[in-house]
């Protein structure tokens, strides 16, 4: 079974990529990698909950990666909703963001997935909220619990 990571998509303002790398194991069977998980990091300062759901087929040559990632501090709420499907002759990525219920962005990438810099669609002060929570979120990653 080949895994698609999100954190090929380096330049994508994705923050789920924290919670995807935190693998989770079958208990009889700990060599055994699931990718249907949902993995909760809590702190002093926030509280943030992430849920994935991977399809494949039986070749892996086709994907289907969901993430669903809700942030809430005294400071801001965040809900980051992804979607990546990687087919043989075909890519796309959908993101949807929603700052403080104040507003939306909602991003659909299609064709050359790799090449695109999410960051130019945001606004500078949504760049700043993102990397401020992304931040926090990998200061407290070993807090996790994955169920």
């Amino acid at each position: 079974m080949n895994r698609i990571c999100l954190s090929n998509f380096g330049k994508f303002p994705l923050i789920a990529q924290t919670f995807w790398k935190i693998p989770k194991y079958l208990p009889d069977h700990p060599a055994i990698e699931l990718f249907n998980k949902m993995v909760s990091i809590k702190s002093k300062d926030f509280n943030s909950i992430c849920s994935f759901s991977h399809k494949y087929d039986e070749v892996d040559r086709n994907a289907i990666v969901k993430s669903e990632l809700k942030f809430l501090s005294n400071d801001h709420k965040l809900e980051e909703i992804c979607e990546y499907v990687s087919f043989e002759n075909r890519k796309s990525l959908k993101i949807k963001y929603i700052f403080d219920d104040l507003h939306n962005i909602e991003l659909n990438i299609q064709r050359k997935v790799d090449d695109v810099n999410i960051y130019k669609s945001l606004t500078y002060g949504s760049q700043q909220i993102l990397k401020m929570i992304d931040y926090q979120i990998r200061e407290n990653k070993e807090k996790y619990v994955v169920s």
